[in-house]
């Protein structure tokens, strides 16, 4: 048994969504310190942005301890891209990201899809192909952030 749970995230985890990828941003995401990049993930992360994206279509998913403290979530931009993964310090390779991965992998695949996509960090990039991702193309900049495009297909 897993020390969290999984559950569909709605408008009123959103300022808590952000709270999360607030100090993952330097470490993990613009570790060069791309003032540019960081602006622009701030922006992307405020509360009124994740709930634009729900009220848009994106499906969230959270992981929670049994003390319903949150420890990651996931994020689905229809029809089939990883819009956003996140697990909080701490709780990186303890299975609660491949618990979110598996979550949405099973929703895209229940709608028929045979791919899902993602614009990978740099650093994300190893256990993306872990989860049998390949490259696309070349590592890509836009807006200052550095991200590599990836693609999952069903064997």
């Amino acid at each position: 048994m897993s020390a969290w749970q999984l559950r569909a995230a709605g408008v009123a985890d959103a300022s808590a969504m952000s709270a999360l990828v607030e100090p993952l941003i330097a470490r993990w995401l613009v570790p060069d310190g791309n003032q540019q990049a960081t602006v622009t993930l701030q922006h992307i992360h405020q509360p009124d942005v994740i709930a634009r994206n729900l009220d848009e279509g994106f499906c969230y998913w959270l992981a929670e301890s049994m003390a319903c403290e949150l420890l990651g979530f996931i994020a689905l931009k229809p029809p089939a891209h990883l819009y956003n993964l996140y697990v909080r310090e701490g709780w990186h390779g303890q299975g609660v990201g491949y618990s979110l991965w598996q979550q949405l992998r099973q929703i895209v695949l229940t709608s028929g899809a045979v791919s899902i996509t993602v614009n990978a960090s740099e650093s994300a990039v190893p256990v993306y192909r872990h989860w049998k991702f390949v490259e696309t193309g070349p590592l890509q900049c836009l807006d200052g952030l550095r991200f590599q495009p990836m693609c999952w297909q069903r064997t």
